[in-house]
């Protein structure tokens, strides 16, 4: 059977309370007990009212036992009414006054803006350990955001910064945003964000080696860190960091390093492990960077591109300049700054629930935007609301059928067009239709849900459709964020059964995203 006919009872961005609605009257409507005792075919409950001096405002906010879509449609028609509509749902629009934010092209082309606006920022119990320079513990955009960590250059627990680099990375992943000041951080800082774990292996020239960045890798591990950022990187394959790579990422720790400055098509180590997910560099128009190293295996995000002091096409974040011995910003290019956006949005991946290595990096590659060759580009520029969101977020309408004896004998994808083809054998049948909008795996409210026979009442039962040997009918259905699973508790089995397709189906999109 092919439906032509299958449409959406609402958006599904226009989230409203449920069993709510708004009524307004009429301006010569006065609002009092008695004249709010109307008549309605079902149960409602005036929970308050607002009334300007002149009725320019005139509503009633009403309670009610039907559907919103009931309520609303009942009310809109009386004659003292203006318009009815459902309590709809508005979120805060994160837009941050720091200082510097508009400079910060980098967030927007990884569509940080995007996540805030979802809601989503870091979590404190997210810690991101930062294997560099140290960080300066004064700076006033890096407040409230630090764990103790330790200085394997000097052995010792000062993990100050005296060389800039570590500074630059930690404000990309977490600077205090929206406090007028600075810089923004992918993971929007603060006290109750992400925090950064200062691990120092580089000393004031900006060099170390393998032996300290070991040690760091080990003690962020074992101190708590979820996410290992390392902007740095050297040609030589050293075993020791090898191992140190792979205990992480065996402890369930995930490791992100700098692909390497080299414009080689061979990255650096620790980029180059497999244990380790290699970032490369793309200005502000998403081509590669000149200096940023490229393979296949890589994902790209912002690096910048300078040819002078202060390009503001460079990546400008936090910084301590050991210069003057003070705490300021500064524009920088590199992979090392590339790595950060990539840790930044991990972070912010496991504040959501998504903590194994192995997925993390499959959704970032599934997730990210094809911006050219795969043999430069890799997966693409990593797009942070796909894969910040990607357990919530894109899910598929898929439609069933079910015999007399409950069990699901057919199931489709309903494509863009909204249609949708099942092969059956003659018999009767009743057909669903579910997007699961949260990805719970539960009929709930929310999720679009409806079925053949239903016309927006939870009192609607699902209709008998009866299919002829070798012939075709259309099958129109009707969904719903408000119906309620009352009539097709859904059982393991069949659960089990919808979930097969569903993933698959989610699989494939996210694959024809790099196509």
């Amino acid at each position: 059977m092919t439906n032509t006919k299958w449409q959406i009872a609402s958006h599904p961005k226009n989230e409203y309370v449920a069993n709510e609605i708004i009524v307004g009257f009429k301006s010569n409507f006065k609002l009092s007990t008695r004249s709010l005792s109307m008549k309605a075919p079902f149960d409602y409950e005036v929970k308050n009212t607002l009334e300007t001096p002149n009725r320019e405002v005139n509503i009633a906010l009403l309670r009610v036992s039907s559907s919103v879509e009931e309520a609303v449609n009942y009310f809109k028609k009386l004659p003292n009414v203006k318009y009815a509509e459902p309590n709809y749902i508005s979120y805060a629009l994160s837009t941050p006054d720091d200082m510097y934010y508009p400079k910060q092209w980098g967030l927007a082309d990884v569509h940080i803006p995007q996540v805030w606006q979802s809601g989503i920022e870091g979590a404190n119990t997210v810690i991101v350990a930062v294997i560099d320079t140290g960080v300066s513990p004064t700076h006033p955009d890096l407040q409230g955001i630090l764990v103790n960590g330790y200085n394997f250059v000097s052995n010792n627990a000062d993990t100050a910064d005296n060389y800039g680099h570590g500074t630059h990375v930690a404000g990309i992943i977490d600077a205090d945003t929206n406090n007028s000041i600075g810089v923004a951080g992918v993971n929007w800082g603060g006290l109750f964000s992400t925090k950064v774990m200062p691990i120092k292996v580089l000393n004031s020239n900006g060099r170390g080696n393998d032996y300290w960045i070991a040690e760091g890798i080990v003690y962020a591990v074992k101190h708590g860190a979820k996410v290992i950022n390392m902007s740095l990187g050297g040609t030589n394959l050293s075993y020791t960091e090898q191992n140190a790579c792979q205990y992480a990422y065996d402890n369930g720790v995930t490791l992100v390093a700098a692909a390497g400055n080299d414009a080689s098509n061979i990255l650096d180590y620790p980029a180059a492990f497999s244990t380790v997910i290699p970032v490369a560099a793309v200005g502000p128009d998403n081509a590669l960077a000149y200096y940023s190293n490229y393979t296949s295996d890589v994902i790209c995000a912002p690096g910048g591109v300078m040819y002078y002091p202060r390009d503001p096409n460079g990546i400008i974040s936090t910084y301590y300049a050991t210069s003057t011995q003070s705490n300021t910003y500064a524009y920088l290019q590199g992979t090392s700054m590339a790595a950060p956006y990539v840790s930044g949005i991990i972070a912010l991946m496991i504040s959501k629930g998504v903590t194994d290595p192995a997925n993390i990096w499959n959704i970032i590659k599934n997730t990210a935007t094809n911006i050219g060759s795969s043999s430069q580009y890799g997966y693409g520029l990593i797009n942070a609301y796909n894969a910040v969101t990607y357990n919530g977020g894109w899910e598929p309408m898929i439609v069933w059928a079910e015999d007399q004896n409950s069990k699901i004998v057919g199931l489709a994808v309903v494509d863009n067009n909204g249609n949708y083809s099942l092969k059956l054998s003659a018999g009767t049948y009743r057909i669903y239709a579910w997007q699961d909008f949260n990805g719970n795996e539960v009929v709930d409210t929310g999720d679009f849900y409806g079925y053949a026979g239903y016309s927006g009442n939870s009192s609607d039962q699902p209709q008998n459709i009866s299919v002829g040997a070798n012939s075709s009918i259309n099958v129109h259905i009707l969904v719903s964020p408000e119906v309620n699973d009352t009539n097709n508790p859904l059982g393991v089995a069949e659960i089990s059964k919808l979930k097969g397709i569903i993933s698959r189906t989610i699989q494939n999109h996210y694959k024809r995203l790099l196509q």
